[in-house]
């Protein structure tokens, strides 16, 4: 029993973060390298670049924006806080769940200037998650175009979605199993 226990463990601990594969025809604001990792409790990190990002002109709007987002069943998790060296980084956890379709929840971090974004530099940001009850949640990391749609400031409620990417990664979460996938 316990032989089977450990195999099974080990096949889901393989599958618990499945990589998507970038498609043809995907934007350059869209990280083209990085990879997705949870310590299988309450901590999630990615690292991410672009090859060119704004060349030749990839962003669809004025002043734009990049998020990050995790997208997660909202009983997993109730709460996160971020961090991210990204040009004018901010944490959009406080609006986590404001415009989100029900059961899930996508928790952020965004640059409020994605045009300083720079090719081949390595970029980071970092969840950290409180509350929740699920033993399991499904995982789809995205990335997003943002813009300051609501107000011209560098506030989290002026943001607004442009369009999103396909799924980076997507797979599952399991408590108490760290997963890592590249993209």
């Amino acid at each position: 029993m316990d032989y089977f226990k450990r195999t099974f463990s080990a096949i889901v601990a393989l599958i618990s973060l499945v990589i998507a594969f970038p498609g043809h025809g995907w934007a350059h604001f869209y990280p083209n390298d990085g990879n997705l990792y949870y310590n299988g409790y309450r901590f999630a990190d990615s690292c991410m670049k672009w090859s060119n990002p704004g060349d030749p002109g990839p962003w669809s709007v004025s002043n734009p924006g990049y998020e990050h987002d995790l997208i997660l069943l909202d009983t997993y998790v109730d709460d996160c806080t971020t961090w991210t060296n990204l040009p004018d980084g901010y944490d959009d956890c406080p609006t986590a769940g404001i415009q989100d379709t029900p059961p899930y929840t996508a928790f952020s971090f965004g640059s409020f200037d994605a045009e300083q974004i720079q090719p081949n530099t390595w970029y980071y940001g970092s969840w950290s998650f409180s509350g929740g009850t699920g033993p399991y949640t499904t995982v789809s990391l995205k990335g997003q175009e943002v813009h300051h749609e609501f107000c011209p400031f560098d506030l989290v409620g002026c943001m607004n979605g442009v369009q999103s990417s396909p799924p980076l990664v997507s797979g599952l979460f399991i408590w108490g199993l760290p997963g890592l996938a590249n993209w």
